[in-house]
């Protein structure tokens, strides 16, 4: 059992407390050397061990509750700035909006995203969720502000207007005729599954080009939901955050300290080492690479034997969700939806989701999941003070940078950069 959670702690980078590392270190050479088997007994390491889970469990509950890090206060100019050197700061893709139980039946929500100001709601009679232009093609009331459910249809506060989920015009109040076909508000297409509420999103207006993969063992009731985390918003472009994955040389940098769960503690002694691995997408599914990090826990700079472990990465379109798989020997698997949504140009709305197998302990699951989070908090100061290089210099072993950039240009299209700057100039487009 022990052997499986180290396998666990290496594939995140983490670490429970100091008595776990000792314990688990005394039983792996109690068991390879019988001189030491005295010092380290295997029931009382197991004991220590598993103490050291419970402790940890309710010490990072306690630790997630803590506010994290702020971003550093900077001006819209310093993000704009920084922008001039991206890619458009919107790509093509599928992209979350909110968690499926924050919208209930009769629910209307208002948000900003993807340069776009839009309104949510799930039908009364349905429970259909559906999304528009936040702004009535009439006069210009928010119906996310005041706009109510009226059965799947949503009504305007400013004069009762009605709209279907498609956007088309259902009922006017005082009016009888033809609705003009401007007076329809625009829709936009939803994928609601796992849990989450996402969006189409295409510079060049087109209908969806492929959609989300169903994950193993979700939709056969084998995994059930285990929890969720909303980060904050992160002041980066969505590419340089899809771009951490093959950047290979960055890893014995910020990601060789086995750390807390949920918080930016890093441990002593205990380390981790990282190979990563970029798959090129399947001809089938061409929107979807993989990346394959095997890591291993090192006691100062020696390998520990038996702690190798591999987490896989599902990369899916351009990173606004994705999934990592993590495979536990002899226990069961964990599946982390990791949402990365552009609220405006250089801002990302941060969110996580994860199911696991049915007899995984819950204690375990947010123990895995909280060291993949803190482990990604660490990247946070570089992403958002950095800039992109067009033309980087590139070394054989900084990883495959080129090669991803090459496959991820595909989630840009003819109009993504005027689209991106129509929608942060829109104020003065009159």
């Amino acid at each position: 059992f022990c052997s499986s959670v180290l396998r666990v702690v290496s594939s995140s980078g983490i670490a429970v407390t100091s008595a776990v590392a000792v314990g688990t270190v005394g039983l792996l050479l109690a068991e390879s050397d019988a001189s030491i088997s005295s010092m380290f007994p295997a029931g009382a390491t197991i004991a220590v061990f598993l103490a050291g889970v419970v402790v940890a469990c309710v010490l990072t509950k306690w630790l997630s509750k803590t506010k994290s890090r702020q971003p550093d206060l900077r001006s819209r100019t310093q993000n704009s700035y920084r922008a001039k050197f991206f890619p458009p700061a919107y790509p093509n893709g599928w992209y979350k909006l909110f968690n499926s139980d924050e919208l209930q039946r009769g629910d209307v929500k208002y948000i900003q995203v993807l340069g776009q100001h839009l309104v949510v709601f799930r039908g009364k009679d349905t429970g259909v969720a559906a999304v528009l232009d936040a702004f009535c093609p009439h006069l210009g009331a928010n119906l996310g502000v005041g706009g109510k459910v009226k059965g799947d249809c949503i009504e305007c506060p400013f004069h009762n207007w009605q709209f279907k989920a498609d956007g088309q015009v259902s009922k006017i109040p005082y009016y009888e005729g033809e609705v003009p076909s401007t007076g329809h508000a625009k829709s936009w297409e939803v994928d609601e599954r796992y849990g989450m509420i996402l969006i189409w999103f295409d510079a060049e207006k087109r209908a969806p080009t492929w959609r989300m993969p169903q994950v193993e063992g979700i939709d056969t009731g084998k995994m059930v939901y285990r929890g969720k985390h909303s980060g904050r918003d992160v002041h980066m472009h969505i590419q340089d955050w899809a771009e951490n994955g093959v950047d290979y040389a960055h890893f014995p940098v910020l990601h060789a300290g086995m750390m807390i769960p949920w918080t930016t503690w890093t441990l002593p002694l205990i380390g981790v080492e990282h190979q990563g691995e970029f798959k090129m997408p399947e001809p089938e599914t061409p929107h979807i690479s993989h990346f394959v990090n095997k890591a291993q826990l090192k006691w100062g700079e020696k390998l520990i034997p038996r702690t190798d472990a591999t987490a896989t990465i599902h990369f899916i379109g351009p990173g606004g969700c994705i999934y990592l798989q993590f495979d536990i020997p002899d226990v069961g698997r964990i599946v982390l939806f990791e949402c990365h949504t552009p609220r405006e140009t250089m801002v990302l709305k941060t969110d996580f989701l994860w199911y696991a197998d049915k007899n995984i302990p819950r204690a375990l699951v947010s123990y895995v999941v909280g060291s993949w989070y803190s482990q990604w908090h660490n990247d946070l100061e570089i992403w958002e003070n950095k800039v992109y290089r067009k033309a980087p210099v590139i070394l054989k072993t900084d990883g495959p940078v080129v090669k991803f950039r090459r496959w991820y240009s595909q989630f840009y299209s003819e109009n993504s950069a005027k689209v991106a700057a129509a929608a942060s100039d829109k104020c003065l487009d009159w």
